[in-house]
């Protein structure tokens, strides 16, 4: 998007956000739906890490030394899991923190692999990783995660001031996302569980504001 190669992004790491923005490649960053963070791991939870606070989840992994996963990769996640280790005071090191260079689905599966620890998203978790061999030790559900857990995705129409992109056709796609593409988000399940929370619903969304005179959409 830095590059113009895109026209709008749907994005999930608001530190990186607003650098965005502040850069000027982007503008008019709307909200569209909330999950959580989880801490996923070994059913048998060698760490102790279970239980409701993030922090001391991972100050005890880091105590035991048990393997943690970091996609190491500079996505919103990776983002996260920095911010809680340095919340927790830790700078995780050793033979113990391994970073995979990889996806969140790559992640997962090494995790399964090898017995280790990982930060997930619900979404993806739900979508790829639910399957009993990772348990979930840390979470917080999507109605109301503390701001350490909590997981915002926003949609960024790429500056056309800037780039040469396609500026009315995103912001057609961003007043579906924050009008009726809301109810979509609130029913979707998989395997009858919620994995997203809307945050654009409005009696009133004004779709039509957004969509340019030639949509044919």
């Amino acid at each position: 998007a830095r590059d113009g190669d895109c026209d709008v992004v749907l994005v999930h790491a608001r530190p990186l956000e607003d650098e965005f923005i502040a850069e000027g490649h982007g503008i008019n960053r709307r909200r569209v739906m909330v999950n959580d963070f989880l801490l996923v791991g070994p059913p048998d939870d060698p760490a102790g890490a279970a239980g409701s606070d993030p922090l001391a989840a991972f100050r005890a992994i880091a105590e035991t030394e048990a393997t943690f996963l970091s996609r190491g990769d500079r996505s919103g996640t990776h983002i996260r899991e920095l911010r809680i280790w340095d919340e927790a005071g830790l700078s995780p090191g050793g033979e113990w923190y391994r970073e995979t260079g990889q996806g969140m689905g790559e992640t997962l599966t090494t995790a399964r692999q090898s017995g280790a620890y990982t930060l997930v998203d619900r979404g993806t978790f739900l979508a790829v990783g639910d399957d009993g061999v990772l348990a979930r030790h840390v979470e917080s559900g999507i109605d109301d995660p503390p701001p350490l857990l909590r997981n915002e995705y926003a949609v960024i129409p790429v500056n056309p001031a800037r780039h040469d992109v396609a500026y009315a056709r995103a912001m057609s796609y961003v007043g579906y996302l924050t009008g009726p593409g809301q109810s979509r988000i609130e029913e979707f399940r998989v395997d009858g569980e919620r994995a997203f929370r809307p945050l654009a619903r409005s009696p009133d969304p004004e779709f039509e504001q957004y969509v340019p005179s030639d949509w044919e959409g």
